[in-house]
């Protein structure tokens, strides 16, 4: 083992070269070689590319060897090897076979690798990180020189092989754990990461140091160092961290240093999130900061960036809040199935990979470059070539066609007896050049395996093979290359077979793939008709969905070349790949729960394939999963959350697959390609789309084209119930119903699996390293007698003129550590803990009075957790063994000073009754010995009055320490404790920390109550808190957490302390939600278990109270007071329980009937947003009788009514601003020059429709004479252009239609009709009445007979009217609303999706007035109606699209000249005003009659209920007479019985 152990000493330099500089470099430098290696990685991207290839990890080396330009490399690829980190893990991929146990670190290391290769950022941090990593992982390089049987043992004597096992076991966690750190931080924004840099760089540089120390560990174990101490291995480790934060406060990323440069410049990061506004510029900055940097493209509209701003700036100021720890822990669980799923990828590889590895490195370094390549028709053609480590691509595909040609030649020449000249002939390679036996499917005289293939091989196909043998674009194909290519077809399969794949079958599996996206979006289209009837909560997600997603997939299935000329046949060829192919990426999908949160979970799904060769397949399987998420929406209410992550998913997907396009891009222009040709063929066309638009998706192409598809049917396919089973990640998680309060959680480090199923929680902590030389550290004894006295206890007081004693007794442990050689000071350390658990530490001098001859000691004591410190300076009397001399206490912004004496004594009870005297005279040492033995007398009898005064005493000074005492209390303290020893006070401390911590731990638990102000009583409903203790002190405070959701169903959090006061204990904590924040103080009485005091926020002050009940319901009862109720109130809250108890468990139809009124008038109230004064106590007296679980039912059927009805929550009005909630106006005509999808959107509100003028709009001339459309549904892209020609349809249509009336003189002039433009009526009641009563004959007219209203752009001048000879139109063609049956007026609507049979288009007319009641409804009057009318395909329903007929204004007519004159100088005959008048009296003598109809009816039964109430009064109140009369004769007897009793 000596032996061994030096030349580890000695050789490692030699053995491992110039790779052991850069681990024994403190600057983690590389070395020369090992950056040529990585550069030449970077630039061909062999690891990348060939993650799947068995000779993807070598060949790397082997094209180094076998390039000439490197040469200088090529001569050293031995040191290679292990230099480069391709090499180096070919090495530990061979070692594994050895040692298994190696596989641990070996896996984990490789998955970080190709995740490091492929990151597209610039992090230093993370470079440093890896390198730490690399340096430990290359002392595993040792491994190569150590057999299986080794028998070695390590300095302390453990078995070699079994300490390498065990340290390989905890570096795999380190890593995990680390890259999970990574991990999170990577998901943080630009914001988050500069803001929290100090947490997450100390987190990272914590993980660094302890894979420096795993490198100490591993390079000890393997004897390379024989000398460590625990002074080499601990004392550096806080340097080397300290270090390493520094370093890393440096290396920010571009985008981390702007948003550094734009805090700074908007007032620093407490002004930056105290301020709405300014979070909102940060988040639109990093926003602009993501999207300079080219990484990725914002796959968002601008109505997404609006809905999503909010939240980013609530995400902001709650992560900003966060412990990283929390952050880390819960991103553990999505971390480790991605990184799992890794692992398992390579795992599965490990095995035939390592077989003959190394013999076969061995023979191609020894040989030329060709010799290298494994198939053997690939090697022949190579060979006739002459090519070297590297062939054009463009000519290495000809020359394989070529040879096929030529084998399919000779075959055929054999058969006829003919001869033809070849293509090119390849002459055969002699034998003796051969590496390997020849191998029959080279020879050509045996016929070419697969030879139906020769027929797909054509010109045009040969680009498609082009693009898979050179993956990184570069015009050339490396022998790595064509390995990897050949490699990973299947085993059964042959060459001809797999090069077919390629020029064919993948465009005919891609071509299979986008009918079935096409398929899956088509069924989707049809759930979501289904979903807006059965389940209309959902619709709005599944409508976001689509809105989404539809317009990137479509980019994607709409540009690539198809094939068009399908053959089963052909197909069944490539079906065997094409399934395994898409098993492999289902069994990665289900690994991760369909969940693709970054792209190295993706990277991990596709096995390190390209994205381009496997997008139609992995969107297929992607939009599976979420067909039946939508299936189940038709069943249930789902969580927003579940398709938000499908979104994502795909979101990913079209990322990478941008970056994969950019790349291309710039490797074509690099090549001087021309990119409209190139990319035409690349993947069949499938970058088409993305180089012509510049971007993944271009709204205006999708507007203005047709996207329609064919589909196999309108029939909605019900799937299999195991495909619904389990796939809802978070709807399927029951809400937690109980109020029990948690489990209280432990702040932790994250928790690892760990083998055997468990779990553990590993520190990131850098604990100090255990000796491992074996040699232990034992303490020089001191020379002199004053050195020996002075060590061991010593128990003593201080006091100052006003305090004796100053705090109480204290107790040191000193000792005298070995004197320097030529000096008299001795040194003096020690260390304590003062009865409050406070630790402190003490060192100092010892010196001897040249003088006096007496010691002086100068000692300082300092406690670590606080600036305090206390200086002494006095003299040490070792014959008496007494200490003593001056003391000053610093404290910030205090100075104590006093005396100081401590003494050796048996016990420190001894010390209680010591005067204050540093020298005591003959009466005080006699005074001191007489005390001293009466109260030991005391503390062995016990007597009943000593014991009494004892606990008083106790009990007090219980109630000061568990609060901040003032001056005189801290006196009073100090009194009290002259008659404790230093073990009494520990126990005492001990006492009041149990009695505090149990009074503070109650506070965890759930609490409900209320808040109020003056004017308020309550200010809102009844809220739920979840709060818990946080770790107990022995200090004044506690900090406390908690969570909960707002009665509004919007999550919160809640941070502060718990103080113990005079008052007792005192909660202040803040509550944070939605940007804004609450802040609490208040008393906690434990006894009664409620928390109550005073609130304030941005808008409001008032009081809360929160109470520990059973159930929530109990809190309604009771009166909003902050102080404790009074009996009689108390009295009264308990009865009014028990009452509503027995009513909430009876269910009474009155009591259910009140309940639904009330949770209808707390829906409309809320609707409002804005209340008035007589509606604010109304709301208040509502929500009292309504628990918090009750309240947040109700919220949630609000929510639910809010999804149904606001289906355009990100739409504003660009004239008024508003959100459209319900009706949504699109100009069809008008859009942004800059941006397409920038569309202008109007409210229902006729002010707005018909205004020109857009505020915030200067881009757009808009006209109100535009082609106009109203919608109540989602607005999809996927429509537009449809919707669009339907409207420019509906409207010619009805302009003819008018036309040809007026020529006629069937209709009033337009300038009559367009006189009274609106019809205004609030109330819902006349106009569904007048609906509901109208007669089948009526509806009938209406839908045969409605014509379309004029429209003004027709000249009505009195020039051009004939008025005399206009005949009386008759009654059935008077235009008439489809609603309320009234004379339409223009402007108004004209329905679109109306027709007779759903083939003709029917004629129907709104009017603005039956509009508006409808844009007013509430949402459950509005759901109830359009449920009731979807039912009835045949007519007319509130969600039909409507165009607008009329709309022009005068003015706008007269200036485009088509309004004739001004309507103010039109000359109106007679004639025309008998019309009007004649109209105007039928009209309203049919509302008369109709109104007097209708208001008989109702008072009918208003009579007729009054009646009915009448009689139930007189019989309830018959029952109540008899009731009194019972009691009255009860009553009688009771009096009769107590008299007869008196008189007895």
């Amino acid at each position: 083992m000596t032996s061994h152990s030096s030349a580890a000493n000695s050789g490692v330099s030699s053995r491992l070269g110039p790779v052991w500089q850069g681990v024994e470099h403190e600057n983690g430098g590389i070395s020369h070689q090992e950056k040529e290696m990585d550069e030449i990685t970077d630039t061909t991207k062999l690891v990348v590319n060939e993650a799947s290839s068995s000779d993807g990890l070598i060949g790397f080396v082997k094209s180094v060897a076998a390039d000439p330009d490197v040469k200088s490399a090529a001569k050293a690829v031995g040191k290679a090897i292990v230099d480069g980190v391709p090499g180096f893990m070919r090495l530990l991929e061979a070692v594994t076979d050895v040692h298994p146990f190696l596989k641990a670190v070996y896996l984990p290391f490789k998955q970080i690798y190709y995740q490091e290769t492929q990151r597209r950022d610039n992090d230093q941090r993370r470079t440093e990180l890896f390198t730490t990593l690399k340096d430990a992982i290359l002392v595993l390089s040792e491994l190569e020189h150590v057999d299986k049987e080794d028998t070695r043992t390590t300095p302390k004597g453990e078995p070699m092989l079994s300490r390498l096992r065990s340290i390989c076991e905890q570096l795999e966690r380190d890593i995990k754990e680390c890259y999970n750190v990574v991990d999170a931080q990577k998901k943080r924004s630009i914001a988050i990461k500069f803001l929290k840099a100090s947490s997450w760089n100390e987190k990272l540089v914590s993980y660094a140091v302890l894979f420096r120390t795993r490198r100490e560990e591993l390079q000890f174990a393997f004897s390379i160092k024989t000398n460590i101490t625990v002074d080499e291995m601990n004392s550096n480790i806080k340097e080397i961290k300290e270090t390493m934060m520094r370093m890393f406060a440096t290396m920010l990323s571009p985008q981390e240093k702007a948003i550094e440069v734009w805090i700074k410049q908007n007032g620093g990061d407490k002004a930056v999130l105290a301020s709405d506004k300014k979070c909102a510029e940060l988040v639109r900055y990093e926003a602009k900061l993501a999207a300079s940097s080219g990484q990725t493209v914002t796959l968002k509209g601008e109505e997404d960036i609006k809905k999503g701003e909010a939240r980013a700036i609530v995400n902001l100021k709650k992560e900003y809040r966060e412990d990283i720890q929390v952050i880390i822990k819960e991103n553990l669980d999505s971390f480790s199935k991605g990184f799992q799923l890794g692992l398992g990828n390579l795992e599965k590889d490990l095995g035939k990979k390592i077989i003959h590895q190394g013999d076969r490195v061995i023979r191609h370094l020894n040989r030329g470059p060709h010799s290298r390549i494994k198939d053997k028709m690939i090697f022949h053609v190579w060979k006739d070539q002459g090519w070297k480590g590297s062939a054009k691509t463009r000519s290495l595909v000809l020359a394989i066609r070529d040879y096929f040609v030529e084998r399919v030649e000779h075959e055929h020449n054999k058969l006829v007896t003919t001869e033809r000249e070849l293509l090119r002939p390849i002459t055969p390679v002699p034998k003796e050049d051969e590496d390997d036996e020849d191998d029959p499917a080279a020879d050509l005289s045996i016929p070419l395996p697969d030879n139906w293939a020769m027929g797909y091989l054509q010109v045009r196909r040969l680009h498609y093979l082009q693009q898979v043998m050179d993956p990184d674009c570069s015009g050339f194909t490396t022998v790595s290359e064509i390995n990897a290519f050949t490699y990973a077809r299947p085993a059964e399969w042959s060459l001809p077979r797999w090069i077919s794949y390629w020029a064919i079958g993948w465009q005919i599996s891609a071509t299979k793939y986008c009918i079935q996206i096409e398929e899956l979006f088509s069924q989707i289209f049809l759930l979501q008709k289904k979903i807006a009837m059965q389940m209309p909560g959902n619709k709005r997600y599944v409508n976001e969905y689509i809105d989404f997603t539809w317009r990137y997939v479509t980019a994607l299935t709409s540009s690539i070349d198809r094939y068009d000329s399908p053959s089963l046949t052909l197909e069944e060829q490539f079906k065997d790949y094409v399934d395994s192919q898409e098993k492999d990426i289902k069994d990665g999908l289900e690994a991760i729960q369909y969940k693709i949160e970054d792209v190295d979970t993706l990277t991990s799904i596709l096995h390190g394939k390209q994205i381009e060769q496997s997008v139609f397949v992995l969107l297929t399987l992607l939009m599976r999963r979420h067909l039946a998420k939508i299936h189940l929406c038709l069943k249930m209410e789902i969580d927003e959350r579940e398709l938000d992550d499908a979104s994502s998913a795909i979101a990913v997907v079209i990322n990478v697959l941008w970056a994969r396009f950019c790349d291309l891009k710039e490797h074509f222009l690099h090549q001087r390609l021309e990119l409209k040709q190139t990319f035409e063929w690349y993947s069949c066309g499938l970058f088409k789309n993305y180089r012509e638009w510049d971007d993944p998706t271009n709204t205006k192409y999708f507007r203005a084209s047709d996207m329609s598809v064919w589909t196999s049917g309108d029939t909605i396919r019900e799937l299999d119930p195991a495909e619904l089973a389990g796939i809802l990640v978070y709807t399927d998680k029951p809400d937690s119903k109980s109020e029990e309060p948690p489990a209280p959680t432990v702040p932790s480090s994250p928790i690892v699996p760990v083998a055997d199923g468990t779990s553990t929680s590993i520190s990131t902590s850098v604990e100090p390293v255990e000796a491992v030389s074996g040699h232990e550290i034992s303490p020089t004894p001191p020379g002199s007698s004053a050195e020996v006295s002075l060590a061991g206890t010593w128990y003593g007081w201080h006091w100052t003129e006003t305090e004796r004693p100053f705090r109480e007794m204290l107790r040191l442990d000193l000792t005298c550590e070995a004197r320097q050689a030529h000096s008299d000071a001795s040194i003096v350390s020690g260390h304590g803990t003062i009865s409050g658990g406070w630790p402190w530490k003490l060192r100092g001098t010892m010196t001897a009075d040249q003088l006096l001859g007496v010691p002086k000691v100068d000692l300082e004591r300092w406690y670590d957790d606080y600036d305090t410190r206390v200086h002494y300076l006095g003299t040490f009397l070792e014959a008496r063994e007494i200490i003593t001399g001056t003391f000053e206490r610093t404290e910030p912004n205090l100075t104590f000073k006093g005396w100081f004496l401590f003494k050796k004594v048996p016990t420190s009870v001894i010390m209680c009754s010591r005067p204050f005297v540093a020298e005591l005279d003959f009466r005080e040492l006699w005074s001191f010995a007489y005390h001293a033995v009466v109260d030991n007398l005391r503390r062995k009898k016990l007597p009943l009055r000593y014991v009494y005064e004892r606990m008083v005493t106790i009990r007090r000074m219980v109630e000061l320490i568990t609060r901040e005492m003032d001056d005189a209390e801290t006196m009073e303290m100090s009194r009290l404790a002259k008659d404790f020893s230093v073990e009494e006070m520990a126990e005492i401390h001990d006492l009041a920390f149990a009695r505090s911590s149990l009074a503070k731990k109650s506070i965890s638990g759930i609490w409900h109550g209320w808040h109020w102000t003056e004017t308020r009583k309550p200010l809102s409903p009844m809220e739920t808190f979840t709060l818990e203790c946080g770790t107990l002190d022995p200090r004044y405070y506690t900090s406390i957490s908690g969570n909960g959701v707002g009665f509004n169903s919007s999550p919160w959090t809640l941070e502060g302390l718990i103080r113990e006061r005079r008052t007792g204990l005192t909660p202040d904590f803040t509550r944070y939600y939605d940007g804004s924040w609450t802040r609490y103080e208040g008393l906690f009485d434990v006894g009664r278990e409620s928390i109550s005091g005073t609130f304030e926020n941005a808008t409001e002050k008032g009081w809360f109270l929160l109470k520990k009940v059973a159930v929530s319901a109990i809190m309604c009862s009771r009166p909003l007071e902050v102080a404790p109720l009074a009996p009689k109130a108390l009295r009264s809250f308990a009865c009014q329980a028990v009452i509503d108890g027995i009513r909430r468990k009876k269910l009474t139809p009155l009591y259910l009937y009140n309940r639904m009124t009330h949770m209808r008038r707390i829906m409309e109230l809320v609707w409002k947003h804005v209340l008035s004064d007589d509606e604010v106590p109304e709301y208040a007296e509502l929500i009292n009788p309504f628990s918090a679980q009750e309240i947040l039912e109700v919220w949630k059927l609000y929510n639910w009514y809010h999804r149904v009805d606001v289906q355009h929550p990100t739409a504003f009005c660009d004239v008024c601003a508003d959100n459209m909630h319900r009706t949504r106006v699109v100009c069809m005509e008008c859009s942004s020059a800059e941006k397409a999808e920038d569309s202008v959107d109007l409210c229902a509100k006729l002010t707005c429709i018909g205004s020109s003028s857009l505020p915030k709009r200067k881009d757009i001339t808009h006209l109100p004479s535009h082609l106009m459309m109203k919608i109540r549904d989602y607005f999809l892209l996927k429509d537009y252009f449809l919707f669009k020609q339907q409207a420019t349809q509906a409207l010619e249509s009805a302009q003819a239609l008018y036309k040809d009336l007026g020529e006629n003189h069937k209709s009033p002039t337009p300038s009559i009709i367009a006189a009274d433009t609106s019809k205004e009526s609030d109330t819902d009641a006349p106009t569904s009445g007048g609906q509901e009563q109208a007669t089948e004959s009526e509806n009938a007219a209406v839908e045969t007979t409605t014509t379309h209203a004029p429209d003004v752009g027709v000249d009505t001048s009195p020039d051009n009217a004939k008025p005399e000879n206009v005949p009386q139109a008759p009654d059935n063609s008077v235009l008439k609303c489809a609603v309320c049956m009234d004379r339409i007026k223009t402007p108004c609507w004209y329905c679109i999706e109306c027709k007779v049979n759903n083939i003709e288009p029917l004629d129907t007319w709104v009017c603005d007035s039956c509009e508006k009641t409808v844009d007013y409804m509430l949402p459950w009057d509005f759901l109830k109606r359009y449920q009731a009318q979807m039912r009835t395909a045949e007519k007319h329903n509130v969600l039909h699209r409507l165009v607008r007929v009329g709309g022009g204004s005068s003015a706008e007519v007269k200036e485009n000249g088509s309004g004739g004159a001004d309507p103010k100088d039109s000359v109106v005959l007679p004639i025309q005003w008998e019309r009007m008048r004649e109209s105007m009296d039928a009209l309203v003598s049919e509302k008369f009659v109709a109104g007097n109809s209708y208001v008989d009816k109702r008072l009918g039964e208003v009579e007729s209920q009054l009646e009915a109430r009448l009689k139930e009064t007189d019989s309830r109140l018959g029952q109540v007479e008899s009731r009194l009369e019972q009691m009255d004769s009860r009553l009688e007897q009771i009096l009769s019985i107590l008299t007869t009793s008196q008189a007895k």
